[in-house]
């Protein structure tokens, strides 16, 4: 019997659906209020931050990203961006502050954005996650 429940729990876990590995496109949107993030490749255990759309800044070769994440008194946000003449696409983490790592933080999401340079403006370039 437990043999048989092991091989099921295994078989369901194989089977189970995983994180889509191609970039989905995002909205484009307003300038999200609130606080705008420093990026901050130094956060500590980072995992994946969902953007919630993004924001034109041409003809700054840059975008904006608007995010909800922790205080930043606490989290950061650390971004990449790839390339190409039809697309850029952004990657997002998230995690707490290096110089953070001992405070007691509260998780509150909360609105903002950070911006990602970019090599030239996003023009009409598809702009897209990597989640």
């Amino acid at each position: 019997m437990f043999r048989s429940a092991a091989a099921g729990l295994v078989l369901a876990v194989g089977l189970a659906p995983t994180a889509s590995a191609d970039p989905v496109p995002l909205p484009e949107a307003p300038p999200s209020p609130g606080t705008t993030f420093v990026d901050d490749p130094a956060i500590v255990d980072p995992h994946p931050l969902a953007a919630e759309s993004w924001s034109r800044l041409d003809p700054e070769p840059a975008v904006a990203l608007n995010i909800s994440v922790g205080s930043p008194d606490c989290y950061g946000v650390h971004a990449t961006a790839a390339e190409t003449d039809q697309t850029v696409v952004v990657t997002l983490t998230s995690g707490r502050r290096s110089d953070r790592e001992r405070m007691v933080c509260t998780m509150m999401m909360m609105p903002g954005q950070i911006v990602v340079p970019l090599a030239s403006p996003v023009g009409a370039r598809a702009v897209l996650t990597a989640e």
